[in-house]
């Protein structure tokens, strides 16, 4: 069976993006963090997103966590899947 585009456009939004819920992330941050939640999984990324900013681990991404990434951009999703990187 071959997935087309659109298929695959649907799984990504709903397993990934909904899951990250990346539209409410600043943009730049959104996109950098989808990357690496494609190699790690949501919930990893969250988390290692977390560790990088130094907010406390709770694998998900509230109201006061959302607010504290305000401005943030590409720079610090790649600085957390660096760091998650080191620690595997």
């Amino acid at each position: 069976m071959r997935l087309d585009e659109a298929l695959m456009r649907r799984i990504y939004r709903r397993l990934i993006w909904d899951e990250l819920g990346a539209d409410r992330l600043p943009p730049g941050l959104d996109l950098a963090l989808m990357a690496f939640a494609l190699e790690a999984g949501p919930h990893a990324a969250i988390l290692a997103l977390q560790d990088a900013l130094g907010l406390a681990r709770s694998g998900g991404l509230d109201e006061p966590r959302r607010a504290a990434m305000q401005g943030l951009g590409p720079a610090h999703g790649r600085a957390a899947r660096d760091a998650a990187r080191q620690t595997n």
